[in-house]
C-alpha cells in the first residue's frame, strides 16, 4: 500500500509544474552567493596588486663649472647640471635615467687636457637620487630653459625645466 502511495505522489509531483518554478528561486539565490563569493575572493587577491609608482619631484640645478678669472665662471658655456629625482612617495630613485635637451646643449667628458663633446647629455641617478650632468651649450646665452626628463622601468616618467643664465 507504501508503494502505490508513493507512485502516486510522485506522478502528481510531474504533473505539478509549479514545483519547478518554487525551486527556482532557491537555486538563483545559491548561484547569486557563490558568484559573489568567487568576486569577493578575486577583488581580494587583486587588492594586493599595485599599479606602477610615480617619479614624484625633481631638483634641478644649473651651475657654470669652469674657472675663469678670481674663480667666476669662465664663459665658455659649460655648466654642471645636477638633478635629483624622488618618487611620489619622497624617496630617492635610484638608477633612473636623466636626459637633458634644449639649448643645444651637448655632453662634456673631461679628458686630462681637453673637453670633447661626447652627444646628448644623460645620467643615471646614484643610491641618493643624485646625478650631475657636465655639459656645453655653444650657442650665445644670457638666459634658456634646460628640459630634463626623467625616466625608470615600473615608474611613471616626469620632466622638468631648469633656468640657465649666463
Amino acid at each position: 500500500m507504501r508503494r502505490i502511495a508513493a507512485f502516486r505522489k510522485c506522478k502528481a509531483l510531474r504533473r505539478n509544474r509549479r514545483g519547478g518554478i518554487e525551486g527556482l528561486p532557491l537555486q538563483l539565490m545559491i548561484i547569486i552567493i557563490i558568484a559573489s563569493l568567487g568576486l569577493a575572493i578575486m577583488v581580494g587577491w587583486m587588492g594586493g596588486i599595485e599599479g606602477p609608482k610615480s617619479i614624484g619631484h625633481i631638483e634641478a640645478e644649473a651651475t657654470e663649472s669652469g674657472t675663469g678669472l678670481f674663480g667666476l665662471g669662465s664663459g665658455d658655456g659649460t655648466y654642471s647640471v645636477t638633478v635629483t629625482v624622488y618618487d611620489s612617495d619622497g624617496y630617492a630613485v635610484e638608477g633612473a635615467d636623466v636626459v637633458i635637451t634644449g639649448l643645444g646643449a651637448r655632453e662634456v667628458s673631461s679628458g686630462l687636457f681637453t673637453s670633447a663633446e661626447t652627444g646628448v647629455p644623460h645620467g643615471v641617478t646614484d643610491a641618493d637620487g643624485t646625478v650631475t650632468i657636465k655639459i656645453q651649450i655653444n650657442e650665445p646665452l644670457t638666459a634658456g630653459y634646460l628640459n630634463i626628463e626623467v625616466s625608470k622601468p615600473d615608474y611613471v616618467g616626469s620632466e622638468t625645466q631648469v633656468l640657465v643664465t649666463a
